[in-house]
């Protein structure tokens, strides 16, 4: 089915499971490049291929095998039926104040958002190869730069596009990186933290903590989600409460790791600094081997983070002293160890 026309005595359009929410019942149909509806009709209309209400207030599907660029019509109050499209830019206008979701596009390059936007509801799951998303500067909530979005007084980094490339340098003058900031940047490299960060995550203390929402890195049942490229996160000497390490970030005194990056070597030796391992620090790396000083006490929760898969679906081996902490995390999770006898050296491993 490439185009639909629809008549005058169509009353209801709808997606009657509502899976994730969505409504619009056309987004499995690929083929799906034009929906014409009768101008009789008194409950929908359609311009440029696209489905709206009768007033246009809110669009209901655009189609997905539309390609392009597209400009949704100013009035728009409610966006929603942008689902597994082919668009590779859209602007919406400032009388857009609720998006519902722009899910599952590998084409989405591109996306401006007007002055009207007040809620943090960026909906792009999905659209891997987003890489900007630009702001109104009248918008009163919300700012860009380099196609990231930030609070208004840039204080909060909120949102990096999942299509961004490379390095990531956080902008001196950030206070905190929210929940999920950097969730599927599966092909940024490096993220270089600044000096003013002093919350990355929940408005949680840094013992409580959990950054691997932030980031999470690595691969397992939630592979697409991860920043799998990621090699190194760089936190500035002057930062009063992270830092980093070989490209893995601590708190300041390096006394509890808090994130490992998934894309570096494979076998890691904690620094002999660390008493404390942070839940998800090792967020779903497959095939890493850790070896653990005596120092360390304390193993939060499930520091694979494995939710859905047992241990053994990442193939993690620890090496570890008897008797330790980490000996008997090994144990309770059933995870493969082997002891590091007195005489060894850490560094023999």
């Amino acid at each position: 089915m490439t185009s639909l026309t629809i008549p005058a005595t169509v009353t209801k359009i709808s997606n009657e499971d509502g899976a994730w929410g969505i409504t619009n019942p056309f987004l499995y149909y690929s083929d799906f490049a034009e929906c014409i509806v009768d101008p009789a009709n008194p409950y929908y209309t359609s311009r440029d291929g696209v489905l709206f209400n009768k007033d246009m207030t809110e669009i209901l599907c655009c189609p997905p095998a539309k390609q392009g660029a597209y400009t949704i019509p100013d009035g728009v109050k409610y966006v929603g039926g942008f689902f597994r499209f082919n668009l590779t830019d859209i602007v919406v206008p400032d009388s857009v104040i609720s998006l519902g979701g722009f899910g599952y596009s590998t084409s989405l390059k591109h996306i401006s958002l007007g002055a009207g936007i007040t809620g943090d509801d960026y909906a792009f799951g999905g659209c891997t190869s987003l890489v900007a998303i630009d702001i109104s500067e009248d918008n009163p909530n919300f700012t860009s730069a380099d196609g990231i979005v930030y609070n208004k007084d840039k204080t909060k980094m909120l949102y990096c596009p999942r299509g961004k490339e490379g390095i990531c340098q956080v902008p001196e003058g950030v206070q905190q990186i929210g929940d999920e900031a950097f969730t599927a940047c599966t092909k940024l490299e490096r993220i270089d933290i600044p000096k003013t960060v002093t919350a990355i995550g929940s408005d949680y203390s840094v013992q409580e903590e959990r950054v691997c929402d932030v980031f999470r890195i690595g691969k397992g049942p939630e592979y697409e989600h991860c920043c799998k490229s990621l090699t190194a996160i760089e936190v500035d000497p002057e930062n009063p409460v992270y830092s980093s390490k070989d490209g893995a970030l601590f708190n300041k005194d390096q006394s509890t790791l808090l994130l490992y990056p998934g894309n570096n070597a494979k076998r890691y030796t904690i620094p002999d600094t660390v008493t404390r391992i942070a839940e998800g620090a090792f967020y779903c790396i497959d095939q890493l081997t850790i070896i653990i000083p005596k120092k360390v006490t304390r193993l939060d929760g499930m520091i694979w983070n494995s939710y859905y898969y047992h241990y053994e679906e990442y193939n993690p081996m620890i090496y570890c002293y008897a008797n330790s902490a980490a000996e008997q995390y090994a144990i309770e999770e059933e995870i493969p160890y082997r002891l590091i006898v007195e005489e060894d050296s850490l560094q023999r491993f």
